[in-house]
């Protein structure tokens, strides 16, 4: 097909629609690992939650407030989010710019080339990365919130939960020996 475009523009216009089409899928595939990557970071943050469930509850009976307690998991992923974001943000501009030119490298002309998009786009990337991250952990960080301090200091988890688990061990030696 390439070859039958014989002019500038109609070269100009099939790489910026294959352009267009080649970024949309990635910025889709890009915004399903994103999801896949938060989701993550929640289940990491409650199991966080849920492994400390006694610390929590001396914690808070020895009158930490929930919000600090959401506090130290929000600066512990922040500051992991912000170190993994820089060298990811360098490195992707590195390939990309690498990319655009060689893909579009049958489109300069003796005048010049064609550049890629500034740095402004990576940092408001990151910006938009480190928030997401930020908001997913203040959302399953709210978990620490409803620690109750005596459930969690006597059973090591919520009452609910130590009753369902008593429930089943009972069940499973009642049932073992008839």
């Amino acid at each position: 097909y390439l070859e039958s475009k014989t002019d500038y523009e109609q070269m100009t216009a099939f790489y910026f629609i294959m352009n267009k089409l080649i970024g949309f899928v990635m910025i889709f595939l890009g915004a399903a690992m994103m999801l896949v990557a938060l989701l993550t970071i929640g289940f990491t943050v409650s199991d966080a939650i849920l492994a400390n469930y006694s610390t929590i509850g001396v914690l808070r009976a020895m009158g930490m407030r929930s919000g600090s307690m959401v506090l130290v998991y929000l600066w512990q992923y922040a500051i992991l989010a912000s170190v993994a974001i820089v060298p990811g943000a360098l490195i992707s501009g590195f390939f990309s710019r690498f990319l655009i030119g060689m893909t579009m490298s049958s489109l300069r002309t003796e005048n010049g080339g064609v550049g890629a998009v500034g740095a402004g786009s990576a940092i408001g990337t990151s910006c938009l990365v480190l928030a997401a991250v930020i908001g997913c952990v203040l959302v399953y960080g709210a978990k620490a919130r409803r620690v109750v301090p005596m459930q969690a200091i006597r059973y090591g988890m919520s009452e609910s939960d130590h009753g369902k688990k008593a429930r089943r061990i009972r069940v499973s030696t009642s049932g073992s020996w008839g």
